[in-house]
Formats: C-alpha cells, sequence, structure tokens
C-alpha cells in the first residue's frame, strides 16, 4: 500500500502539476528549449523514482535516457 501511495505521488506530482506548470511556461519560452524539456520529462520521472521509492532502472532504461540526453544536448547546442 505505501508503494502505491508513492506512485499516486510521483504520478500527481511529475504528470498533472509539471504539464500544467509546462503549459503556462510556454508563454516565456520558445518552442524549442520547451521541446527539449519535455523530451527529458521522463528522465525526471526515473531519477526521481530511484530516489523516492529506491527502483533501480534495467540496462535498457539506462541506455535509452543516455541516448535521450545525448540527443537533447546535440539538439540545443546545434545552431540553426
Amino acid at each position: 500500500m505505501e508503494s502505491f501511495a508513492l506512485l499516486a505521488i510521483l504520478g500527481i506530482l511529475f504528470t498533472g502539476v509539471a504539464h500544467t506548470i509546462f503549459i503556462h511556461s510556454l508563454r516565456s519560452i520558445k518552442a524549442h528549449v520547451a521541446g527539449i524539456i519535455a523530451s527529458l520529462e521522463p528522465l525526471y520521472g526515473i531519477i526521481l523514482a530511484v530516489i523516492i521509492i529506491g527502483e533501480i532502472p534495467g540496462i535498457r532504461t539506462i541506455i535509452g535516457g543516455s541516448i535521450v540526453i545525448l540527443t537533447s544536448i546535440y539538439a540545443s547546442v546545434e545552431k540553426y
């Protein structure tokens, strides 16, 4: 039951609140930056799940997260 409560907190905090803040931030940031932030959102959830619940991701999740991070870095430093 404790894990369910923690998962509910993660879901509400990192989905509901995060999307609300994200939508309001679109008034002051560029769409390019918003896209990069949106692509990193699942990683924030995974990292905080490790911290809060102690759930250790598998190697495929770590590799996938690394690909997302590297792609985000590439997109943010690439000049248009």
